[in-house]
C-alpha cells in the first residue's frame, strides 16, 4: 500500500515538469513567430512591388491595345454591311477635271468604307450624253454623273440661274453660292425629281475664243459664235449683234476651220484638249458665265444603302469637289500657257462694263418669268 502511494507521486512530479517543458517549448515559438511572419511579410512585400511597377507600365499598354479598337469602331459599320458597285458616267476626256475629281471620289470611297463601295468612272459619254444620264440617275438606271446645270433645268427651271451671264462677280463669289445656303437650298429643290446633289464641279468660265479681236461687245456684229443650245446663251449673243450657231461640240474644230463658224463660247478646259487654239487665235477674258456642273446620285440608289454608307458617300463626295476646283484651276493655267504657245492673242478685257451694260439686262428680263428676282439678289448679296 505504501509503495503504490509512491508510484503515485513519482507520476504526479513526472506529469507536472513535462507540463512545464511543453508551456516553455509554446513560449519559444510564440516568441520567434513574429520575426517569421516579418520575414515573410516582408518578402511578399518585395515580392510584389516588382509586379505593381509592371502593372503600371503595363496599363498604358493596355490603353494602345484599345486604341485600335477604338479606330476599327467606324468600320463595324461597313465590315459586315452589304456591297455596293456603282457606275458614275460623265461627258468629258479621262484627263479633264470632271475625270480627276471623280476618280479621286472613288478611290477614297472604296479605301473608307473597307471595299464595300467601289465607283466606276466612265468618261467620255460611255453611258450616254448629259441629259442621257440625268435621267437615269433620275430613273437610278446610272448611279451618279456629273452634268451642266442646263440640263438639270430641265427638271428645275430655276436652275437657270447658273447660266446667266455675269451672276458672278468672280471664281470665288462662285465658290461662295455654291457651298452655302444657296447652292443647298437648290439641291433640295432636285429631291422632288428623285435626283440628290452631292456637290457642285466646275468647268470654269465660259468666255469668247474667235478669229478676231472682241475686246468690246460691238467686235461681235455679224459673227457666228457656237453656242450651247440653251436660250440663256443664245439670247446673249443676239443682244449684242452676233449669230449664236447651236451646234454639237465634236463638229466645232471642223467649223472654225473652213470658217463655218467665227468663234466659240466655252471654257479654256474645254478649248485646249480639243485644239481649237490651232484654228482660231484671239481669246478674250470675260469671266462672263461661271459654270458649275453638279455632281449627282440617283435618290433611289442612295436611300436604299445603311445610314453609314449615305452619310460617307455625301462627305467623301463633298472633299472630292475641292480637288476638282482645284485641278480646273490649275488645268486653265496650263491652257493659257499652251494656247499663247501656239501664238494666240489671249487678253483680258479693259471694258467688262461695257459687256455687262449690253447684256444683262435685257437677258435677265427675258428668263424673269423662272428665275425670280429674290435669287438673283440673294446671290449678288453673297459676293
Amino acid at each position: 500500500m505504501k509503495m503504490k502511494k509512491i508510484l503515485a507521486m513519482l507520476l504526479c512530479v513526472a506529469m507536472m515538469c513535462a507540463l512545464f517543458a511543453a508551456c516553455s517549448s509554446n513560449k519559444s515559438a510564440e516568441t520567434s513567430e513574429p520575426d517569421a511572419s516579418s520575414e515573410e511579410k516582408q518578402t511578399t512585400e518585395e515580392a510584389s512591388e516588382p509586379e505593381t511597377e509592371e502593372a503600371e507600365e503595363a496599363a498604358p499598354a493596355e490603353e494602345a491595345e484599345e486604341e485600335p479598337e477604338a479606330d476599327s469602331a467606324a468600320d463595324d459599320a461597313f465590315k459586315d454591311g452589304p456591297t455596293y458597285n456603282l457606275k458614275l458616267g460623265h461627258v468629258q476626256t479621262s484627263t479633264h477635271s470632271y475625270h480627276i475629281g471623280a476618280a479621286w471620289f472613288a478611290d477614297e470611297i472604296e479605301k473608307r468604307s473597307n471595299g464595300k463601295i467601289t465607283v466606276e468612272v466612265h468618261p467620255s459619254s460611255q453611258l450616254g450624253n448629259e441629259r442621257d444620264l440625268a435621267e437615269s440617275v433620275q430613273m437610278g438606271t446610272v448611279d451618279m454623273a456629273i452634268v451642266g446645270v442646263g440640263v438639270l433645268a430641265n427638271f428645275d427651271p430655276s436652275f437657270e440661274i447658273f447660266n446667266l451671264p455675269f451672276l458672278f462677280n468672280d471664281r470665288e463669289h462662285a465658290y461662295k453660292v455654291l457651298g452655302g445656303e444657296f447652292g443647298k437650298e437648290k439641291f433640295e429643290k432636285l429631291e422632288d425629281y428623285d435626283i440628290v446633289g452631292l456637290g457642285y464641279y466646275e468647268n470654269g468660265f465660259f468666255d469668247i475664243l474667235a478669229n478676231k479681236e472682241t475686246e468690246l461687245p460691238e467686235d461681235t456684229t455679224g459673227l457666228n459664235i457656237r453656242t450651247m443650245e440653251n436660250q440663256v446663251y443664245m439670247s446673249i449673243f443676239e443682244e449684242i449683234g452676233a449669230n449664236p450657231v447651236p451646234m454639237a461640240f465634236g463638229e466645232v474644230y471642223t467649223a472654225l476651220q473652213n470658217g463655218t463658224v467665227d468663234g466659240v463660247c466655252t471654257s479654256v478646259t474645254a478649248l485646249v484638249p480639243n485644239n481649237f487654239q490651232d484654228v482660231a487665235k484671239y481669246f478674250e477674258i470675260l469671266d462672263m458665265c461661271f459654270t458649275p456642273t453638279p455632281f449627282i446620285m440617283s435618290k433611289e440608289v442612295l436611300s436604299g444603302m445603311p445610314q453609314e454608307y449615305q452619310d460617307l458617300i455625301r462627305e467623301v463626295a463633298e472633299e472630292s469637289v475641292q480637288v476638282q476646283w482645284d485641278e480646273t484651276v490649275r488645268q486653265e493655267e496650263e491652257g493659257i500657257a499652251a494656247m499663247e504657245a501656239a501664238g494666240c492673242t489671249v487678253q483680258k478685257v479693259t471694258d467688262r462694263q461695257a459687256w455687262i451694260d449690253a447684256i444683262v439686262e435685257p437677258v435677265y428680263a427675258s428668263v424673269a418669268d423662272i428665275i425670280p428676282q429674290e435669287e438673283i439678289d440673294a446671290v449678288r448679296n453673297a459676293a
